[in-house]
């Protein structure tokens, strides 16, 4: 039984490898051809994906006009943040909460259940911000800002690093579990060599880049991110939990969906925007 388990681990890690290289080939591809507005469209792709899931996790049974309606104010909200439009982003952002607000309370106005009203309400303003502004926050700041990659590649180093470090430490030393009601398989030990291991490697990658003005500034806030981006892995658990499914897509074998693979980045960059906003 151990050696067919350890089979499958091998097997699921080479699958997991193997896909996540072919992807990273793909992303440096398209940057190498054509620069920024290359990842300018892999993250239009990744945020699509990204709300496409969101939809089919959170609003599953709810009537088609309801999903397109939330896809379409998403979308737009997305855009005109990734652009810089911020004012009309924020506008976009209250209207689409509104909008949704009254359709949803139109569309089930038959249903007595308003807590279930109250929920989907809550859902879609939520998702606009997840999968509409903090999308956005990272093109944003990819495209248009002159340290933008740099940043964006400090926040992947600590995020795959604190998401590697704590897999493999928490397998190997983890006991007690960090939020078993959410995720099972996270620990403590794991959450906290992952933290500690992205700062060293946050410092380490800030150092290379040349940004040794900001290190220290830069380390916290990997730091800080680090700790969000497990947060972040955990809140999409939730989402996932709540809808019955085991990933939130198929887009990666070995990875799953869109939102799988965005989740802890979707909850750290923001941490670096502002830190870049602020101090930078």
């Amino acid at each position: 039984m151990k050696i067919i388990l350890r089979v499958t681990i091998l097997s699921s890690t080479k699958v997991r490898i193997a896909s996540a290289i072919v992807v990273a080939s793909i992303v440096v591809g398209l940057f190498v051809l054509w620069n920024r507005p290359g990842l300018g469209v892999v993250a239009l792709i990744a945020a699509l994906g990204a709300q496409y899931e969101y939809i089919r996790l959170c609003f599953r049974n709810k009537h088609p006009l309801l999903q397109t309606s939330f896809f379409i104010f998403c979308f737009l909200i997305y855009g005109c943040f990734a652009m810089g439009f911020l004012e009309a982003s924020l506008g976009l952002l209250a209207v689409g909460t509104m909008f949704m607000t009254v359709a949803i309370m139109l569309q089930e106005r038959k249903i007595e259940d308003n807590i279930g009203k109250q929920n989907f309400i809550s859902l879609s303003s939520l998702g606009f911000i997840y999968v509409g502004i903090l999308p956005a926050i990272v093109i944003n700041l990819v495209l248009w800002h002159p340290f933008g990659l740099e940043i964006f590649l400090i926040c992947l180093v600590g995020v795959i690093t604190t998401d590697v470090m704590a897999y493999f430490c928490g397998r190997k030393f983890g006991k007690t579990k960090l939020i078993p009601s959410i995720s099972p398989n996270k620990t403590k030990a794991g959450s906290y060599t992952g933290s500690i291991f992205a700062v060293v490697a946050t410092f380490i990658t800030c150092w290379i880049l040349g940004l040794h003005a900001h290190i220290i500034g830069l380390t916290i806030t990997g730091l800080l991110a680090s700790v969000f981006a497990q947060f972040g892995d955990l809140f999409e658990s939730i989402l996932k939990r709540n809808a019955g499914a085991k990933d939130s897509g198929r887009i990666m074998p070995g990875h799953g969906g869109y939102l799988d693979r965005l989740d802890s980045i979707l909850f750290s960059f923001p941490l670096f925007y502002c830190y870049v906003n602020w101090f930078m």
